[in-house]
């Protein structure tokens, strides 16, 4: 059984979870915050000592980066970076907040970094309000996380304009509203966010139910994206061709965008191109690029490509007929969930192919699988226990209260 690798459907929570620790600034002093070489540390000292809180701050990051004439010394860069933000200078509240989160200096205090970071958001630091946004995320206060996105997006943030897409899509800290998520995407959009034009290909797409499809539109989006080198684009454009999804039928075109994605290592593409392999489209059949392909996407834990190779080994289908890999790959895909696989498993304990044979195991594994309502797992399980049955044993008598088929054994 060939299984095609499609887009997955909560692509919106895994977006957002990537983004969670993402950091947008680092304390590189000379690119940040304009260091003059001219002004020599002695006259940055004195205006330091003297209270101005920008050269408080500009000490402070000369102690943090270290100089050639200023040794680094982190209790000194804190010093100064906290008499700085004392004077509610909001650059040095920001600096002063990461401090705090990674122990600069000082002991680590998330709260105390957390206050110092709604104090810079609050007087309009961009960096600070995504900061400050990501950790109320990371803390599910959407609410608070939705009103510095908002605050962070009007000031040009794409990442914060795209994240409010996303959760005006799933209803978190707004109210579900397509309209406002496809503003939000729109506007990162506009300004080549690319990630954004992937996610209003998606929302065209009606795919996931959000809004009647439009696929102009989506082939619009997905097109930029994927001349991009965005491979979720690539490989996403390659189905459409497979398909026929928007785009004129072209399994030749499909391969095309399927190599690119999977050249960047996108699983999801190296499955659809070991199929095509496979399966003679595009190209013609070639076993061993088929079993290429696959084995290149296991080694990245995958489970369909798993399972996949597994069936490979069983048919001798580009490599060597080998039984104990094929089992040692379906319990791998088995393992994650592939019903197909859980099946495959039962079989193999159950007339030991590539594993000694072991009925408890089998019937273990068929169960999984009819859990899953696999119809072959369901006839092969329920003929295991009917094998099984012992009329002495009244544990295993509830099994034939009700014929169906469907009934869950005990």
């Amino acid at each position: 059984m060939i299984i095609k690798y499609k887009q997955p459907q909560d692509y919106n929570q895994q977006f957002i979870l990537k983004l969670i620790f993402l950091f947008l600034f680092s304390f590189n002093f000379l690119v940040i915050y304009g260091y003059s070489k001219s002004e020599s540390v002695s006259k940055i000292t004195k205006k330091a000592k003297k209270g101005d809180r920008e050269y408080q701050l500009k000490l402070g990051m000369l102690f943090l980066e270290g100089t050639k004439v200023v040794k680094k010394d982190e209790k000194k860069a804190f010093h100064w970076i906290s008499q700085s933000a004392a004077q509610d200078f909001p650059l040095a509240q920001l600096y002063l907040a990461q401090c705090y989160l990674e122990g600069i200096g000082v002991d680590v205090d998330p709260k105390k970094s957390l206050s110092f970071l709604i104090k810079s958001a609050d007087q309009e630091v961009e960096a600070a309000q995504f900061k400050a946004a990501m950790e109320f995320m990371r803390n599910e206060k959407f609410e608070l996380a939705a009103k510095y996105f908002y605050r962070s997006s009007d000031n040009g943030n794409l990442e914060s304009s795209r994240i409010l897409g996303q959760m005006f899509l799933q209803g978190k800290g707004v109210i579900y509203d397509v309209s406002q998520a496809t503003k939000y995407f729109g506007r990162a959009a506009e300004h080549g966010d690319l990630q954004a034009k992937l996610m209003l290909a998606k929302l065209y797409s009606g795919e996931n139910g959000h809004m009647k499809p439009n696929h102009a539109k989506m082939v619009q989006f997905l097109w930029d994206a994927a001349s991009e080198n965005i491979p979720e684009a690539q490989a996403k454009l390659g189905e459409c061709f497979e398909d026929g999804f928007g785009l004129t039928k072209d399994t030749q075109m499909a391969v095309k965008w399927y190599k690119k994605a999977a050249d960047q290592n996108y699983v999801k593409a190296m499955i659809n191109l070991g199929n095509c392999y496979a399966l003679g489209k595009g190209q013609p059949m070639d076993q061993k690029q088929a079993f290429y392909w696959y084995d290149k996407a296991a080694k990245l834990n995958d489970p369909i490509a798993n399972y996949h190779l597994a069936m490979c080994y069983v048919d001798g289908f580009g490599i060597v007929k080998d039984e104990e890999k094929a089992f040692t790959r379906f319990l791998n895909a088995a393992r994650a969930g592939i019903a197909d696989a859980q099946y495959r498993v039962g079989n193999s304990y159950e007339r030991g192919i590539g594993t000694s044979s072991d009925l408890v195991k089998a019937k273990e594994w068929y169960n999984k699988a009819v859990i899953q309502n696999h119809v072959l797992a369901k006839k092969k399980y329920n003929m295991l226990m009917f094998n099984s049955y012992n009329p002495m044993d009244q544990n295993k008598l509830n099994i034939f209260s009700n014929s169906s088929i469907d009934d869950k054994p005990n």
